[in-house]
């Protein structure tokens, strides 16, 4: 899950070698993202299974002795949705290699770690090499001898939906009108902050405007200006280009001639926090009471 400590990606990986190997010198372990990586992904060497990490050494303990094995490789650090290497030495038996292969972990601490990805799945090819190293017969050169296995691993990532930000202020003063005359809407919030770490558009939300305390005659609409437009229960946005996008309609109970106003956003990219932002701004208030103070 998003910020979860760092999470065994082969906690019950073996790793079987034919030849019986004293040892993988030469080899590697290396993790790599094959598809739903992006910059806030960490793999990393987790303390267990006897295996640690001292800068860029990696160690295992065995019967109370601790030996370096391999080394983290410069650049395949795992930091940064960057892969992870490690090159193996003399002392990285087929047990050691099998402990360091389970201690592996993913981790990401971003509150938004599936932005812009179609699937929020980590894709993690694992993928073994043996250096070359046989049980008895010399081989010409290791190199020629090298044998790599690979495998992918996926990591199911659930994301939490972090509470959206909202900020706002109100002022103003509505004036009844005279008689036979019609009131001027008031215009009352303003400098409206909306974000959200996760949406990148708030499509099939809502917006929620209610007053404290409600007088009978009492409006809340929606005034046109600004690119905004209502025609009927409907509100629509034009960004400038000259065609105008449904972005909301207002609800069928709250429809702002009452406590509140809702608006239903529609399925649209376009709610961005910007646009979701100027739309609270357009909310005004008036009154249809000839004598709005006196009810409750």
């Amino acid at each position: 899950a998003e910020q979860q400590q760092g999470l065994k990606i082969a906690a019950s990986a073996s790793i079987l070698d034919p030849d019986n190997s004293s040892s993988f010198d030469g080899g590697y372990l290396e993790f790599e993202f094959v598809s739903g990586a992006e910059s806030t992904d960490q793999l990393s060497i987790l303390n267990a299974n006897g295996i640690s990490r001292s800068g860029q050494n990696v160690l295992y303990l065995l019967d109370g002795v601790s030996t370096t094995i391999g080394t983290v490789d410069a650049t395949l650090d795992g930091v940064d949705g960057q892969g992870l290497r490690i090159d193996l030495n003399a002392n990285a038996s087929s047990g050691a290699t099998q402990s360091l292969l389970r201690s592996i972990g993913y981790q990401n601490n971003s509150d938004d770690p599936s932005s812009g990805l179609t699937s929020n799945d980590r894709v993690i090819r694992m993928s073994f090499s043996d250096g070359g190293n046989t049980s008895g017969i010399e081989p010409i050169t290791q190199a020629e001898q090298e044998r790599i296995a690979s495998a992918d691993v996926t990591v199911a990532f659930t994301s939490i939906n972090d509470a959206p930000s909202l900020s706002f202020a109100v002022s103003g003063t509505w004036n009844e009108a005279e008689p036979g005359q019609t009131a001027t809407p008031l215009s009352f919030i303003s400098n409206v902050s909306i974000g959200d770490v996760h949406a990148e558009s708030f499509k099939n939300g809502f917006l929620l405007v209610e007053l404290d305390s409600y007088n009978y005659g009492d409006v809340l609409e929606i005034a046109d200006g600004n690119g905004y437009s209502r025609t009927g229960n409907n509100i629509y946005y034009d960004a400038g280009s000259g065609t105008a996008e449904l972005i909301a309609t207002i609800d069928s109970v709250e429809t702002g001639a009452g406590r509140a106003l809702k608006l239903n956003f529609a399925d649209s990219s376009s709610l961005n926090d910007a646009v979701t932002s100027g739309l609270l701004e357009q909310t005004v208030y008036t009154s249809t009471n000839q004598n709005p103070a006196s009810f409750g």
